[in-house]
């Protein structure tokens, strides 16, 4: 078929008759025409208003169809159901229309988007396809001879290729004699100046590349650099493009703060004019706008915005440490999973998280029938054990550690009274987890503890024959963590701890290597509860009005990698498509780092690869479309090739897909139809979204660390 229509392609010209009141048009002949079909795309500041169209190639006359996305119905929406409206002698099923419109060359209809776009600082006119559609090559040649010959415009035409599979490297010489550019998404992207993350409207003081930790709630800051950590403020301009897993983007998503990119902020002379000054900040998807304002109005918008204080409640009364395998009722029953996810009342939520994990219902363990781990043969999340919130509550009213309990007190009072300057909250941060570090732990949970660290010990096979002691991570787990509007990611310390390490001498947090030493047991139990108390975590609490009910449970596990299996890479996997140039798109965000170098909160000058991956239903071809690559080393080049092998990738969305139905089941507490359906939502429907952390190890084995509900 596809060789046919090349060779006639261009001897029929295309039906041209003008049916904009019927829905759509043939040709276009004007930027008005245009215009009068498409919608704005309200994505980033480089993109202009798009349509879609429909060519019909099943006679050797094609018809394309340029959309009016202007009317109302699905007709106007979805190409399946515009062709059962107008295409002529139309009467395929939705089943057969995909399977001869995306996933052959062979193609009897081609179904796209024309979008305008500002590449270069230039206005172009972009024809572009759903990133599963397996064009390549000559097929995509074809589409754009007759997209050619039905705009009439004077602007720059393109083709952008959305998926990986889209290339078109042997055809290059055929897109410059139709004077088309070749570029894509990747080229799209990369050349944004302006992009709006979080929408909205806020007032403060306008303050240009403040020092750090001077800002204050009431400011809006013009960063240069992307800070490890963003301090509560009113609204945030970067300078800096803002990766969507960085600690910026994903804190202004959380706390609802009005956040923009704009690459030339510092030659904007409106805003040059406001610094110091209080202003009006509107963040829209293609623009800033500031506003000179007054002190009232900046004092009065914050005072709307207080809440009623909030009291963490938690199971004050559990004190035996639980295995995740032992938590919960290890059955494939929704309702037992639904029990699990409820124990982080009591173990915090990445014990409770991690013990849905290890549930049949969820990944199992590798002896498990008929679940992910037994398919691999190994377990994919890690074992380990919880102590409890109780345990925090029992140090602070040990009768060794009152002037602990007293300094804790006042920190919380004056924290939540606004009666401490930046340097005195961090003077008297210092003081309080100086106190942490000299705490006793009351010896019978100490017991406790150690008898669940044998039996752990029993359970781990080390296959390091270097290694004469082993790790584990104590991850921390607050009270104030993972709850509606406040994820509290970043904001505690996790530390490790070598069991046999019998060195004596006082806990001490080294500041230079962010570690406590010795790294025994107990130290890293202290240094994670004195994290509880960093001024970071003092400002989020009191933004969130989280001013009681403050404790830390720990989540215990092995060290993830040895000598002789090293994590090769990290992702975090969001189940939806973060920064989606459509609102049709249905997928993952995959963002992906080599080594064991970090993906959230990346270190300054890095760059994560983002990556998504494109299934609209269960039994379609999974496509891949790398929106940018990894850049590994702060001011260096990015990689040349995605960070996961093209099987890592499939085995990570087919794992994705099926915890993200699990946890759709269990927090219904009942099995819905529903949830067999949410990975195929699509982006603009989808109302939450999950975040999972994996690690690769170099023995080709997968680590899935972490699961909780996306905040951003």
């Amino acid at each position: 078929m596809t060789t046919i229509l090349l060779a006639v392609v261009f001897a029929f010209l295309c039906n041209v008759t003008y049916g904009i009141k019927e829905g759509y048009v043939n040709v276009i002949y004007t930027a008005e025409n245009f215009t009068s079909i498409s919608k704005t795309t309200e994505f980033t500041s480089n993109f202009g208003p798009a349509t879609k169209f429909l060519i019909d190639c099943r006679t050797n006359n094609p018809t394309i169809y340029y959309i009016n996305s202007n009317l109302d119905g699905d007709s106007q929406k979805y190409h399946f159901d515009f062709a059962e409206k107008y295409v002529p002698k139309f009467n395929l099923s939705l089943e057969e229309f995909n399977s001869v419109t995306y996933f052959t060359q062979e193609k009897l209809f081609f179904a796209g988007t024309l979008q305008s776009y500002t590449y270069q600082e230039k206005k172009i006119l972009a024809f572009q396809f759903y990133p599963q559609d397996v064009m390549h090559e000559k097929t995509v040649i074809v589409a754009a001879k007759i997209v050619k010959s039905t705009i009439k415009l004077d602007v720059q035409l393109s083709f952008v290729a959305t998926g990986n599979q889209q290339v078109v490297t042997h055809t290059l010489e055929d897109f410059k004699n139709l004077n088309i550019l070749a570029l894509s998404l990747q080229d799209i992207l990369g050349d944004i100046e302006y992009s709006g993350v979080v929408n909205g409207v806020t007032y403060g003081y306008l303050r240009l590349f403040p020092e750090d930790e001077s800002e204050t709630e009431l400011d809006i800051v013009v960063l240069k650099d992307l800070p490890l950590y963003l301090s509560v403020v009113s609204g945030v301009i970067t300078t800096t493009f803002q990766d969507p897993s960085s600690h910026v983007s994903l804190k202004s998503r959380e706390r609802g703060t009005p956040d923009c990119y704009y690459k030339n902020a510092v030659h904007d002379h409106i805003l040059a004019s406001l610094i110091d000054k209080p202003v009006m900040m509107n963040v829209t998807s293609t623009r800033v706008i500031l506003v000179e304002s007054t002190d009232e109005q900046v004092i009065n918008f914050h005072k709307e915005k207080k809440k009623d204080p909030i009291i963490m409640v938690y199971d004050t009364e559990t004190r035996d440490i639980l295995h995740y395998d032992q938590m919960c009722n290890r059955t494939t029953s929704i309702e037992d999973a639904n029990k699990c996810l409820q124990k982080k009342s009591t173990f915090g939520a990445k014990s409770a998280n991690l013990a849905f994990l290890s549930l049949p219902v969820s990944l199992g363990r590798k002896n498990d029938p008929n679940t992910p781990s037994n398919h691999f043969g190994y377990d994919l999340s890690p074992i380990g054990f919880s102590i409890p919130f109780a345990h925090y509550d029992d140090l602070i009213n040990h009768q060794d550690n009152k002037d602990l309990k007293l300094a804790i007190q006042k920190l919380q009072n004056d924290t939540d009274h606004g009666k401490l300057t930046k340097a005195q909250l961090h003077q008297a941060v210092l003081q309080v987890q100086e106190l942490f570090y000299k705490a006793t732990i009351p010896q019978e949970n100490l017991d406790r503890i150690w008898n669940a660290i044998h039996q752990l010990e029993k359970q781990i096979s080390n296959n390091d024959d270097d290694d004469d002691d082993i790790k584990l991570k104590f991850r921390s787990s607050a009270s104030a963590e993972d709850i509606e509007g406040f994820d509290g990611a970043g904001l505690y310390t996790s530390f490790a701890a070598k069991i046999h390490n019998k060195k004596k001498g006082e806990c001490k947090f080294i500041r230079e290597t962010e570690e406590m030493k010795p790294k025994r047991v107990d130290c890293a139990i202290l240094g994670v509860y004195a994290s509880l108390y960093n001024a970071r975590a003092l400002e989020e609490r009191k933004y969130a009005h989280i001013s009681g009910g403050i404790s830390m449970a720990i989540a215990v596990v092995p060290s993830y990698s040895s000598k002789h299996n090293k994590v090769v890479a990290n992702s975090v996997v969001v189940t939806k498509v973060q920064e989606a140039v459509q609102g049709d798109l249905i997928g993952y965000t995959i963002a992906s780092q080599i080594d064991n170098l970090l993906v959230t909160n990346p270190d300054r000058g890095t760059l994560s690869e983002m990556t998504w991956s494109i299934q609209a239903e269960s039994d379609e071809y999974i496509s891949f479309s790398t929106i940018r690559h990894a850049v590994p080393k702060a001011g260096g080049p990015p990689l040349d090739k995605r960070v996961l092998s093209d099987q890592q990738l499939i085995d990570t969305v087919d794992l994705v897909k099926h915890l993200e139905i699990s946890y759709c089941h269990a927090k219904n507490g009942k099995w819905s139809r529903n949830c067999e359906y949410v990975p195929y939502t699509p982006t603009s429907e989808k109302k939450k979204s999950l975040d999972l952390e994996l690690k690769y190890m170099s023995d080709g084995r997968y680590i899935i660390k972490q699961i909780r509900e996306f905040a951003g």
